[in-house]
């Protein structure tokens, strides 16, 4: 709609513009009505006057769009995204930027769908993106990174499912991002990056969104925020690579209680200054490097991670002030240390199945308030510190 045909359409019989003469001027002679395609089905003016604002070929306020460009499309300055009004689908991948010189998106309004991936980066004066608010399915990844002045990400209205990932990285002046709220998958493309990261913005205060979020191909990584109430990922189950946690200090409660099964590196919850709840995965089975949860000094309660069987490389929790430390009973092999230190309150510490021999050291170490530890019965082989 709103966009002029090229006349060269297949099955097109006529094409009028109804675009001759001078608006309103002197057209007496002027009466063919030009047919836009090769069949010649001109038309003919019958009892017009031709001269004035009526009876005569006069000008129309309708807005006429170019066609939207096929394949991938860059735009580089506002004149570009301007000229993309009336633009509903792109059937590549859209990148903006880098740029000096795009301030707005309002010319995108219109887009609804992107085949391919969505990135915008690098665009040094650029505050606004509410332009692409009706914006609702991209086939692959969402990349939102270095845009110094961008204040809000509007990605709420994205549903489905990514190719791809989904990265909002390195905005300095980020405040609120509006996550998508029916966004389910991350990561149906095997053969691009899979991850969700949220980092490197130091302001960003408001995070929504996220909530029906189900499966992460590859990495989770919410870092650098100011955000106290993060989202509910109580619906995340698989996450294929790590989950890290860090910096984030205002943050108050972590849910992540229901993702299962085997985590390729590492399971990460770290520097959270103002962390009081952790709700860790119940039946994570198993990181192939680190499991840390360590430097969030107000870790009141912790939960989960009870059927937690191996750890690739270290396994280490400090610095909280939580009491009831989860039942690692189930934990059988650790691959280069364990370490349990500062966590003034905790009374009881349970390890008693981990077997073999680890790497460098067992570690239990000033915990104030600890009155009995259940130690590994068949462990071997390391340098033990209690």
């Amino acid at each position: 709609m709103n966009h002029e045909l090229s006349g060269n359409e297949s099955g097109l019989i006529a094409y009028y513009n109804f675009d001759q003469g001078i608006p309103g001027g002197n057209n007496i002679g002027v009466t063919t009505l030009n047919d836009g395609t090769t069949n010649g089905n001109n038309g003919t003016l019958n009892d017009f006057a031709l001269i004035g604002s009526t009876s005569n070929w006069i000008g129309s306020d309708a807005p006429i769009f170019a066609p939207c460009p096929t394949g991938n499309v860059t735009l580089t300055t506002q004149a570009e995204v301007d000229a993309l009004l009336g633009c509903t689908h792109i059937t590549g991948s859209l990148t903006i930027g880098p740029s000096t010189d795009i301030v707005n998106l309002d010319g995108l309004e219109c887009i609804e769908s992107i085949s391919a991936g969505f990135n915008l980066v690098n665009n040094s004066v650029l505050v606004d993106m509410s332009g692409l608010t009706n914006l609702t399915t991209v086939g692959n990844q969402i990349s939102i990174l270095n845009n110094p002045l961008l204040v809000t990400v509007d990605l709420e209205d994205i549903n489905g499912s990514l190719g791809g990932s989904l990265e909002v990285q390195n905005n300095n002046g980020l405040v609120t991002l509006l996550g998508p709220t029916n966004l389910t998958t991350i990561g149906t493309n095997p053969f691009i990056a899979q991850d969700l990261f949220i980092t490197g913005n130091p302001v960003l205060a408001n995070i929504t969104g996220f909530e029906n979020l189900t499966s992460i191909g590859w990495r989770f990584r919410i870092a650098n925020t100011l955000e106290e109430n993060l989202p509910d990922f109580a619906n995340l189950m698989s996450v294929g690579t790590d989950i890290v946690f860090e910096s984030n200090q205002n943050a108050l409660l972590i849910n992540i209680p229901n993702v299962t099964g085997i985590l390729a590196t590492d399971f990460k919850i770290q520097n959270n200054a103002s962390l009081i709840t952790l709700n860790a995965p119940v039946n994570l089975t198993s990181t192939g490097n680190d499991c840390f949860i360590t430097g969030n000094p107000n870790l009141t309660n912790l939960s989960g991670l009870e059927n937690l069987a191996s750890v690739g490389w270290r396994f280490r929790i400090a610095d909280t002030k939580e009491d009831v430390f989860p039942d690692f009973s189930n934990l059988t092999n650790v691959g280069t240390d364990i370490a349990i230190s500062n966590n003034d309150n905790v009374g009881l510490i349970k390890l008693p199945n981990v077997t073999g021999s680890l790497g460098t050291d067992f570690k239990i170490q000033n915990n104030a308030s600890l009155h009995t530890l259940m130690g590994p019965l068949n462990l071997t082989l390391s340098l033990i510190h209690i």
